[in-house]
């Protein structure tokens, strides 16, 4: 148990440096608790594979443990693009999502928030790609603009805008269909 609880500290160190995602393992996957489900889907662990056919639509997002009066930002990434042997677009801003009421992602019925970067479904041109959810609790509104998706910095914009360390992630898998 110390040594996973160690694993754990230094897997949320690492988060300020975009390349953490590589650091993820299915047990630390397995021990957070944010719930991402795409409509048309059976549900999947997280570290799972999902058809991109499934994932046309954005899916519910809920944090059970989420402060009801603290706000919080979402983004989703894929650190595979545009290849998973050459991520020359690594991190590609699939999704962000700011200003986001603890209340509502409690409930995981409706987000609500800014979407500062509306949903675009993962389309992975070749392989297997990975997709990132990570969640911050803001201290404040963000204040960053976003001006491109390809080789989004998640740990740039998560220093600039104040977030801290995620306090849930949840993570995917998907081929080329």
């Amino acid at each position: 148990m110390e040594r996973k609880a160690n694993l754990l500290v230094l897997v949320t160190f690492s988060f300020c440096a975009a390349a953490a995602v590589e650091l993820l393992t299915l047990t630390e996957c397995a021990s957070v608790q944010l719930d991402v489900h795409y409509p048309d889907s059976q549900g999947t662990d997280c570290g799972g594979l999902i058809s991109i056919s499934l994932t046309a639509q954005r899916p519910t997002v809920q944090f059970v443990s989420a402060i009801e009066d603290a706000y919080y930002t979402l983004m989703m990434v894929d650190p595979d693009a545009p290849f998973p042997e050459n991520p020359s677009f690594r991190y590609w801003l699939h999704w962000l999502v700011t200003d986001i009421k603890g209340s509502d992602l409690g409930r995981g019925i409706n987000l609500g928030g800014s979407d500062v970067a509306g949903y675009v479904p993962p389309n992975p041109p070749r392989g297997t790609h990975r997709y990132y959810f990570y969640l911050y609790q803001q201290s404040r509104s963000p204040l960053l603009q976003i001006t491109q998706r390809a080789s989004f910095d998640p740990g740039a914009f998560a220093s600039l805008n104040d977030l801290g360390h995620p306090v849930a992630m949840y993570m995917f898998k998907a081929n080329s269909d």
